[in-house]
């Protein structure tokens, strides 16, 4: 049984499916790829039992059905180091040297790989052993792969980083007729971004931080085609390549409770000005609380922050549009910035309404809902940060 294919053509499908493997050292045949050949196909699969990457090539093979696991990190050891040239693939079976008290040794197949001078004999795994993630009932839509990217950037980073079940260790996808909807959260800053879809069907699902940051990944302007169902998501990017996820199995806070509506002061000011601001001040805040204080006067806002350990602190003025009420509020400068990070447009609308009430960022001043395309920061009881 022999199949033939190159350097180039199976290095890119293990390293497409390779992100997903290793994950898992608790199940050894995980640490496998997974060989599918059907004459002149070759599906390849990595797996850590949460994440299922698929992705098949074309070869010239002799072979019209066969199933086998073959070790990963052997297999991408030799081909990344031989120069670009066809490889030759032969499978054959091989009793093992029987051990005490067996008459015959373990029948195994061994895949041969040759190329240039080189033979490398290589012990391969039952492909049957090899999980499989089953699908139901789904919801389905298509989306370009960089509306998917946006929606995953602007709530992946909200996460909580934890590898626990908790619903926001990963990201609320909630699906309607005509949106999808995304959010991360940590309960310290939230991100929430939606765009339009057609999807045949309704539901919120919980996607794991790992899948997204592999879908981060996809190529810019694609159209990929996603089902859902309670269990599991599979992302369809091409006619040759899949990617399945297992869900987390939990709910998501209903993080809509949160979220003011009604806040009465607003500010308009220049993004790179309020970031650069930010940073430099934050280096004086206290190395565990990292809290600046914002005051809001006429037409400026003024960033400070002191160290009280070592008697230091900062202030810096920058020029906004703004009408209201002095006014002052605390925040975490690092999650305060982990959102102003992930906005792109050159002013920023900032909106509050009392001190313990959060901080909403959006990159529009006018919108139809207030509970879509916001971040939100919580603040923090400023105390002696008062004092300058």
């Amino acid at each position: 049984m022999k199949f033939i294919t190159t350097k180039r053509v199976l290095l890119e499908a293990l390293n497409i499916t390779g992100r997903a493997v290793g994950g898992n050292k608790i199940i050894p045949i995980l640490e496998n790829y997974h060989f599918l050949i059907t004459k002149d196909k070759l599906q390849i699969t990595g797996s850590s039992l949460e994440v299922f990457l698929k992705t098949q090539i074309e070869i010239e093979s002799n072979i019209n059905h066969l199933v086998v696991c073959v070790p990963a990190t052997k297999l991408v050891s030799i081909i990344k180091e031989l120069p670009e040239q066809p490889l030759e693939f032969e499978i054959t079976e091989k009793r093992q040297t029987p051990t005490e008290g067996q008459k015959l040794g373990l029948l195994v197949r061994i895949l041969t790989l040759r190329a240039g001078k080189g033979v490398y004999n290589i012990t391969l795994e039952n492909g049957e052993d090899f999980p499989e993630i089953s699908t139901g009932d789904s919801i389905q839509f298509e989306i370009k792969s960089s509306e998917l990217q946006k929606g995953i950037d602007r709530s992946l980073f909200a996460v909580m980083n934890d590898d626990s079940d908790n619903p926001l260790c990963g990201v609320s996808l909630e699906i309607n007729n005509t949106s999808a909807t995304y959010v991360g959260c940590n309960g310290q800053v939230m991100g929430n971004f939606s765009h339009g879809v057609e999807a045949n069907k309704e539901g919120q699902f919980i996607l794991p931080a790992k899948a997204l940051s592999i879908l981060q990944g996809l190529p810019m302007d694609e159209t990929v085609k996603i089902s859902l169902d309670d269990k599991s998501m599979r992302v369809q990017v091409n006619d040759d390549t899949v990617m399945e996820f297992i869900l987390t199995d939990n709910k998501y806070p209903d993080y809509k409770r949160v979220l003011p509506t009604n806040q009465d002061k607003t500010l308009m000011i220049n993004r790179s000005e309020i970031i650069g601001a930010v940073k430099r001040v934050s280096n004086f805040a206290n190395q565990v609380s990292h809290t600046v204080r914002i005051d809001l006067q006429p037409d400026k806002a003024i960033f400070f922050a002191n160290n009280e350990i070592y008697g230091e602190d900062a202030n810096e003025e920058v020029a906004c549009e703004y009408s209201g009420p002095e006014f002052s509020i605390g925040c975490n400068a690092k999650f305060f910035l982990s959102a102003l990070n992930k906005t792109s447009e050159p002013e920023l609308y900032l909106s509050m309404s009392a001190f313990n009430k959060p901080i909403l960022v959006r990159e529009t001043k006018d919108y139809t809902d207030p509970l879509e395309n916001v971040f939100m920061v919580m603040p923090l009881v400023i105390g002696r940060v008062n004092q300058q």
